[in-house]
């Protein structure tokens, strides 16, 4: 009798040894065929991806304030890019005029970095920077590193491009402390670089400003 319970006793362990075995496989298989599907859906992409996020808009007078260097520059070219910990370009520029930091700069070349890159774009802007742009940037140094590197202050939401010889322009998020002295009317859009598929473009956030007067306003506020 105890043979015949020992025996049964074994067949019903090896029973469901078997049964776990199999709904483990089961289990398994149906968490790969799930992460196949979730890979697919979260990583097939056609373009760029978007990068979003918030961003609180530094009033002028501020961007002047915080400011290390705000110069005239013309962009050269782009020198590199990374992933991580966010998708950023490099760019060389030329430092043409210099109205706040080190006046030994002008004439000199530095680095900047700018957030997207090839496989991901900031806010609906793929590579704001082109080769021969002209801007004028608020910007601040890198932490740790050679101190002829900056990064942008407030991002593309303090990106001010010279578009020709008398025109300056805003290219996102308008400043209600700066009041704009042209239209925007005859502005050419493609100068700008947006990517005007992306829902995140908005063109009555540009604001057109006259250089000079521009020019004008950043003396009075380097002077206060």
């Amino acid at each position: 009798m105890r043979k015949f319970l020992n025996l049964l006793f074994a067949v019903i362990i090896l029973a469901l040894i078997a049964a776990c075995q199999s709904a483990s496989q089961e289990n398994k298989e149906d968490l790969i065929q799930s992460n196949d599907d979730r890979d697919q859906e979260d990583f097939v992409q056609e373009g760029p991806g978007q990068l979003h996020a918030s961003i609180d808009v530094v009033p002028f007078n501020d961007l002047v304030e915080e400011a290390d260097l705000i110069a005239n520059v013309k962009i050269d070219n782009k020198v590199g890019e990374f992933n991580e910990p966010t998708p950023t370009s490099i760019f060389s520029l030329d430092i043409e005029t210099v109205y706040k930091g080190d006046m030994d700069k002008e004439n000199t070349k530095t680095t900047v970095y700018q957030i997207g890159n090839e496989e991901w774009v900031f806010e609906g802007h793929k590579y704001t920077f082109q080769p021969n742009e002209t801007y004028i940037l608020f910007l601040k140094e890198t932490v740790g590193v050679d101190d002829s590197e900056y990064f942008i202050l407030n991002e593309h939401a303090g990106l001010f491009k010279q578009t020709d010889d008398e025109t300056i322009v805003k290219l996102a998020y308008d400043d209600e402390t700066l009041e704009s002295t042209e239209s925007d009317d005859s502005l050419d859009m493609s100068l700008l670089n947006f990517n005007e598929e992306d829902d995140t473009f908005n063109e009555d956030e540009i604001q057109t400003f006259e250089k000079n007067a521009f020019i004008s306003k950043l003396n009075e506020e380097l002077q206060r």
